[in-house]
């Protein structure tokens, strides 16, 4: 009995999965309508699949050639802009290769915001080996600018734990504070 139930559940279950595939278009239905009247029939009933009308060509051939997906119309657009910019930048002197990543987005600039120069990566560590509870302590008494600039120098898992050690208000105000693109303003740095 526990065999059976075992097989009718794998049984379910796969079914399940390639229902799935189907209707998020994973599996295009189509091709396999074609292939068998049972599986057309069974496509039809789902919903997933209707029959070519008089004169009317099917979804497998009214796509055009070369375009494998529904998103081939996009992907052909997206290749012509960026053929008009690599074209673009041509022009202006620059590299049509892959450009490096303006400071604060690369990895090796994780924690320096533009405009200001990297957090004492050493205090950065020595904040990474200590408990949130400790953190917390010691940024209680920092204002939160300052906060936000070493908690975006810190590792990105230890950074979390220590906002959610903070009061809700206070590590909301942080939050925005690392959201916001741009060098983060500090006393020392402050536009007056």
């Amino acid at each position: 009995m526990k065999t059976f139930f075992f097989f009718v559940v794998t049984m379910l279950a796969a079914v399940g999965i390639f229902a799935g595939l189907l209707y998020t278009h994973v599996v295009p239905a189509d091709p396999l309508a074609q292939s068998s009247q049972l599986a057309a029939t069974a496509l039809e009933g789902l919903g997933l699949y209707s029959p070519p009308q008089d004169g009317q060509p099917s979804m497998a051939t009214a796509t055009p050639a070369g375009q494998h997906s529904a998103f081939g119309a996009l992907q052909q657009q997206l290749s012509q802009e960026k053929a008009r910019l690599d074209a673009e930048r041509a022009a202006l002197g620059g590299n049509s290769s892959a450009a490096t990543p303006p400071p604060g987005q690369g990895s090796a600039d994780f924690g320096r915001r533009r405009g200001e120069g990297p957090f004492a990566p050493r205090l950065a560590g020595i904040y990474n080996t200590m408990s949130a509870e400790d953190l917390d302590r010691i940024f209680s008494k920092q204002p939160n600018r300052e906060v936000a600039r070493a908690l975006a120098a810190m590792d990105p898992q230890k950074a979390g734990s220590v906002l959610a050690t903070m009061p809700v208000g206070r590590a909301a105000k942080i939050a925005v504070i690392l959201s916001k693109p741009g060098p983060i303003a500090t006393s020392a740095n402050r536009i007056q």
